[in-house]
């Protein structure tokens, strides 16, 4: 039986994924496990560089392919019901571990807890900013829980390099992932990471897994750099409106806060209020009501400080 599975996904990826495999083949994993590759329609040679290491390490690798782009959710979702293994970590094609005993260190933590009520395990993800090495999770949670309101309230973790529990070997797993669907018809960080802490809480582990690789330069992109000033704040917005109408307990307040003032901020600077404020009014009102005086009162409040 198949103990891990480990999902890439890819999308014009030749320029990275040798690096992406040769890190996934340096971990010291020493359980039966499986590599998924799910591509969408890259049109370079992603596909011939991953039938290379297909043909170097037979029965390991299994290919998805697709015939027209379908966009990262659907892409994920396909490598997720393609998953056979016990517990699926996810690993983008652009980006690669570093530390070898990162899939291991994940697996026997999830086999050996007596931790109630934890589905999933996260490893630290490193990326550069203004030339500066930075890692999330915030320290404060190394070897802690994050939970559904923890996570609400504005803290995040990686899905790259996290591993979870393979809720698709069950038809009563598959049914909670339609949760999702429903209420944000994509598959993307904001979304699994709220599906999942719905069925537990994450555990983090101190381990520097995966290196982020921010691509942002002319002709290539990734999902982070690629999105408009404003497209991924209005599928975000959309998603919290749902599961506000979906889970009308759970306290949104902070990850609105979060998800608005960048971009608030940002529209003000580039005189583009116009467009943020047709997202902000769909924010339900209880919410919407002084979230902008909240957002400037905390920017003066960072710049008297010398934060900002």
């Amino acid at each position: 039986m198949v103990e891990i599975s480990i999902c890439i996904l890819t999308y014009f990826h030749e320029k990275y994924i040798s690096q992406t495999l040769d890190s996934v083949f340096s971990q010291n994993i020493t359980v039966p496990f499986e590599i998924i590759v799910s591509d969408d329609c890259s049109k370079d040679d992603t596909i011939l560089i991953v039938k290379e290491y297909q043909s170097k390490h037979p029965g390991l690798i299994r290919i998805l392919e697709a015939e027209h782009n379908q966009g990262i959710p659907a892409n994920l979702y396909k490598a997720l019901s393609a998953a056979t293994g016990k517990y699926i970590t996810i690993l983008d094609g652009d980006d690669y571990y570093i530390d070898e005993s990162k899939t291991m260190a994940q697996y026997n933590f999830l086999e050996s807890t007596s931790l109630n009520n934890v589905v999933g395990v996260s490893s630290l993800l490193i990326y550069s900013k203004k030339n500066k090495k930075l890692s999330t999770p915030l320290k404060r949670f190394y070897n802690q829980r994050i939970t559904i309101d923890v996570f609400l309230a504005g803290y995040d973790f990686p899905t790259n390099g996290l591993m979870f529990k393979n809720f698709f070997l069950t038809n009563e797993g598959k049914s909670h992932f339609e949760i999702m669907i429903k209420c944000s018809k994509t598959i993307d960080d904001l979304s699994f990471c709220i599906l999942l802490l719905l069925l537990g809480d994450i555990f983090v582990l101190p381990v520097e897994g995966v290196n982020y690789r921010n691509i942002n330069v002319s002709g290539e992109h990734n999902f982070r750099s690629a999105n408009s000033l404003f497209s991924s704040l209005k599928k975000h917005i959309e998603l919290l409106n749902a599961f506000h109408m979906l889970l009308p307990d759970v306290r949104l307040n902070n990850r609105y806060l979060k998800l608005c003032a960048k971009n608030y901020l940002k529209s003000i600077a580039l005189r583009r209020t116009n467009e943020f404020n047709s997202i902000f009014s769909t924010i339900p009102l209880e919410y919407r009501r002084y979230l902008k005086i909240k957002i400037l009162f905390g920017f003066w409040l960072f710049k008297i400080r010398g934060i900002l």
